[in-house]
């Protein structure tokens, strides 16, 4: 029995890593409140799910959401599963690609448990949002192209290729795979000056998923360009410097000493890159790094930390590497033990991990989540209730009675004031949007205004206006960024 539990301890530690990891995800899921983005994704799900109509460019993860609620139901915890599962894989392919690029069976446990108890990521986790499965394909695609470089399979490679095809149909962050892919198949056939054998049957499946690749990227390119416009972004210079300082100072306030090393395996990696020509490590990793921030950086015109999801695993990994390089020069079993035990303990101090289960995660303001769950809660049964989000007062009020109306809110800050004005009904509810307390009958009102609604004072003005003149409070939850109050008009 302890021969088998000492040949198989590797496995055993994983198994307990993937539970335990399991166990702080699942840890009433569906306590704590929806956010505003979590139930715009899973309403279109239900809607599809009601329906089987396709209604979403982000089609792959709410066809998983609609998977869970055709079995079961519509609730938060089922919308949220999918992103858990998606999890429980990344734990895995986090345990497999270090042990593939270091040949060696314990350097994952450093990068699996550093991944699977970071706060920020189980936070993200537990969300009913795409991000998750958009850092899942991520890992998979890095997992495939490492398999392909060590044994020439092209089952590898076309495994890449599918996955990156669903990367530019499901989200534009992942055009990124198509260009570090050319580029990796470049440097390996110029390696080994072979490049006619591309061209044998033995690539024939794979030319075939290429043109796959090219009609997905120019059919989902059309329908992304209003999203990403031009190659290159002509922001302000002072945007651009505040969007580095911000993601900056939240991957370096998240990981700390994780992020210092892999700021060390950076430097390292180009040095080895302009010295001895090698160029995997930064194919792998300093590539989609370097095309992620630019993307986030100097191309995109919002931000939002939750974007930079992507950016964890590929440091975390870059950082594994570096450690178990760094550890290996120790010649002295022992004294490596040490050197890697102390390394995590200084980690498990400076970023920000989870080790005990908690129902309620603290989004950043970037996020904003009002307590949507008990404000509506507050209000009694059969009432008539606006709110500048009838997606959430769908989920938490429907059932109870009537959400009559939605008011006007500038979410993404970048549409122009008239063509929010010229609207006249919510995009997924079709709730008629309300211009003045004189376009309703004479009933009794419940408002619920959270702190983005009211951010949006200046394109509802004589609306607040009237409101306050009557403004009776019934529900307060005062919490920074995530303020949320019901109000009582009659």
């Amino acid at each position: 029995m302890l021969n088998r539990i000492k040949k198989n301890h590797v496995r055993i530690f994983l198994v307990l890593i993937v539970w335990y990891c399991t166990y702080l995800l699942l840890y009433k899921l569906w306590v704590q409140s929806l956010w505003i983005d979590e139930w715009f994704c899973s309403y279109v799900a239900k809607y599809m799910a009601l329906n089987w109509l396709y209604k979403s460019k982000y089609f792959l993860f709410e066809w998983l959401q609609v998977l869970f609620f055709k079995i079961w139901w519509f609730n938060d915890f089922w919308a949220r599963f999918p992103s858990v599962i998606a999890h429980i894989w990344s734990i895995l392919l986090i345990y497999f690609i270090p042990y593939k690029l270091c040949k060696n069976k314990y350097v994952w446990f450093f990068s699996a448990l550093i991944f699977g108890l970071l706060y920020w990521e189980i936070w993200r986790w537990r969300d009913a949002r795409f991000y998750s499965l958009l850092q899942f394909l991520f890992l998979g695609w890095i997992t495939s192209i490492i398999q392909w470089m060590e044994t020439k399979k092209t089952i590898y490679l076309n495994s890449a290729i599918i996955i990156t095809c669903l990367g530019v149909i499901f989200h534009p962050f992942l055009y990124v795979l198509g260009v570090i892919l050319f580029f990796t198949i470049i440097q390996q056939y110029k390696k080994s000056r072979n490049f006619n054998e591309i061209f044998s049957k033995k690539f024939l499946s794979t030319w075939i998923l290429v043109w796959l690749l090219i009609i997905a990227a120019t059919f989902f390119g059309s329908i992304w360009n209003n999203l990403s416009g031009s190659l290159l972004w002509n922001k302000q210079k002072w945007y651009i410097e505040l969007y580095f300082r911000e993601y900056n100072a939240h991957l370096r306030d998240q990981l700390w000493i994780i992020y210092v090393i892999w700021l060390l395996w950076m430097v390292r990696s180009i040095i080895k890159a302009i010295w001895k020509r090698e160029f995997k490590n930064l194919i792998l990793f300093l590539c989609p790094f370097v095309l992620f921030a630019y993307a986030l950086v100097i191309k995109w015109y919002l931000l939002h930390y939750r974007y930079a999801l992507l950016l964890f695993p590929i440091i975390i990994l870059s950082a594994t590497v570096l450690v178990f390089d760094i550890t290996k020069l120790i010649k002295n079993k022992y004294i490596n033990i040490i050197a890697v035990c102390g390394v995590l303990v200084w980690i498990g101090f400076t970023a920000k991990m989870q080790y005990l289960p908690t129902a309620y995660y603290y989004f950043d303001y970037t996020s904003p989540q009002p307590d949507f769950k008990w404000a509506y809660e507050s209000i009694p049964d059969w009432q008539k209730v606006i709110s500048g989000f009838p997606t959430l007062c769908n989920r938490y009020y429907s059932n109870r009675w009537n959400c009559i109306n939605a008011i006007r809110v500038d979410l993404i800050h970048d549409w122009k004031t008239e063509k929010l004005l010229n609207k006249t009904d919510e995009s997924y509810t079709k709730a008629p949007y309300i211009n003045t307390l004189d376009d309703l009958s004479s009933w009794t009102y419940y408002f619920v205004v959270d702190n983005l609604t009211q951010k949006s004072s200046n394109i509802n003005r004589k609306l607040y206006d009237q409101i306050h003149q009557y403004w009776i409070t019934t529900f307060r939850s005062w919490s920074g960024y995530n303020n949320i109050v019901v109000i009582k008009i009659q």
